[in-house]
């Protein structure tokens, strides 16, 4: 299947959800969903790709002000909007400027988005939510031409696996992580590291060019936490080609 065949990819996309995954609307933290219990007993948060919108943050924050959040992103913009602007307990967050890869380096590259996004969702403060900039965090050619490896206009930045941040600041109780092209990467690190995360929200991004691909990716990765005694749930049904995955450990 190839990015042509749309329709096709969208319908197998949602009988993978009906299938395998128990839908369940848990309590709204910004554009995120999670269980308000696991919330309030959590002591610490690690948000991977926050971009610019710190939402989740703020709304978790609201819930358990004890909370402490690690916020990680690589582009130059999400680091200038941390420096600049303001938001209900930014004390209790700290900014990394590294984006998640499987391999810790200082210089990957980021790609520009050639077709500028708006993002007409209004958050905190009637801030639009981040993807109205124009870099993106695809780190390989995943449609083409958009995404065209040295062709390609992009910036270099820092990246981290998940191994070194919970080195360096300790184990989270709840991981949310938007990683887009690379999601699969960081499901597999939690799995084949044994990464004893308590609760942890991926979101699977399937506008690839091996789409079939993705698909299966996403039956394996569901089936293996299951497998080491997660709870797989549909936190949020979506329309279009990502999908909001919830792992909760029983």
């Amino acid at each position: 299947m190839t990015v042509n065949n749309l329709p096709q990819l969208k319908r197998q996309l949602r009988l993978i959800e009906e299938n395998h995954l128990t839908y369940k609307p848990f309590e709204e933290y910004g554009r995120y969903r999670f269980p308000k219990d696991v919330v309030k007993e959590a002591s610490l948060v690690f948000g991977i790709g926050v971009s610019k919108d710190v939402d989740m943050e703020i709304a978790m924050a609201t819930d358990n002000p004890d909370l402490k959040f690690h916020c990680f992103d690589g582009s130059p913009q999400s680091k200038e909007w941390w420096d600049t602007d303001s938001w209900p307990f930014k004390p209790s967050m700290t900014f990394h400027n590294y984006c998640y890869a499987p391999d810790n380096n200082d210089n990957v590259p980021f790609y520009f988005n050639p077709i500028k996004e708006e993002e007409e969702t209004l958050g905190y403060g009637n801030r639009p939510y981040g993807r109205e900039y124009d870099l993106k965090p695809n780190f390989k050619s995943s449609i083409r031409p958009i995404y065209e490896d040295d062709k390609q206009q992009h910036v270099l930045v820092k990246t981290q696996n998940l191994r070194t941040m919970i080195k360096q600041h300790g184990m989270p109780d709840i991981i949310k992580a938007d990683t887009w092209s690379i999601w699969y990467d960081t499901c597999r690190e939690i799995l084949d590291h044994n990464i004893p995360i308590k609760c942890f929200h991926i979101r699977a991004h399937l506008f690839c060019e091996n789409a079939d691909g993705s698909l299966y990716d996403m039956i394996e990765i569901i089936d293996d936490f299951k497998n080491k005694g997660y709870e797989a749930y549909l936190s949020r049904q979506r329309e279009n080609f990502g999908c909001d995955m919830f792992f909760l450990k029983k």
